[in-house]
Formats: structure tokens, C-alpha cells, sequence
């Protein structure tokens, strides 16, 4: 087993850009190149890595667009 038998797995992170939950798990992805950098940003990296995902956390200061991102 290695931490590449990750890619297409469920992964539940922790919040967009907190130390623990977002930047370590997935700066060690990028570090090891397990995870291939997207030049769209690492919210897309992660997306095309992992298969259904989450990540806790507030999306967006617009309430509205919060909502919306949380529930889809």
C-alpha cells in the first residue's frame, strides 16, 4: 500500500486552507507527486485526484453561495 492507492478514493478533508485539514494532507500530496498540480488552482488538483469528496468548512462570505456549494 502506498499513498498513491488514495487516488479515486472517497476523502472527507478537513477545511479549505486550515493547517491540519486542508494545506498538510494536501501539500504532502503535491510534495511526493502523488497529486498532479492543476493550473486552475488545488481545489481542482484535489477534485480530479480523489473521487467523491468534501471538505468542511465555509465556501463563501455570500450566504446564498455558501449554501449552494455545501449542499452540492
Amino acid at each position: 500500500n502506498s499513498i498513491s492507492d488514495l487516488k479515486n478514493r472517497r476523502a472527507c478533508l478537513g477545511a479549505y486552507n486550515s493547517d491540519s485539514g486542508w494545506n498538510i494532507p494536501v501539500g504532502l500530496l503535491l510534495a511526493t507527486d502523488t497529486l498532479v498540480p492543476d493550473c486552475r488552482g488545488e481545489i481542482q488538483s484535489v477534485s480530479q485526484f480523489f473521487g467523491a469528496s468534501c471538505a468542511a468548512g465555509q465556501w463563501s462570505n455570500d450566504s446564498y453561495l455558501d449554501h449552494e456549494l455545501s449542499t452540492h
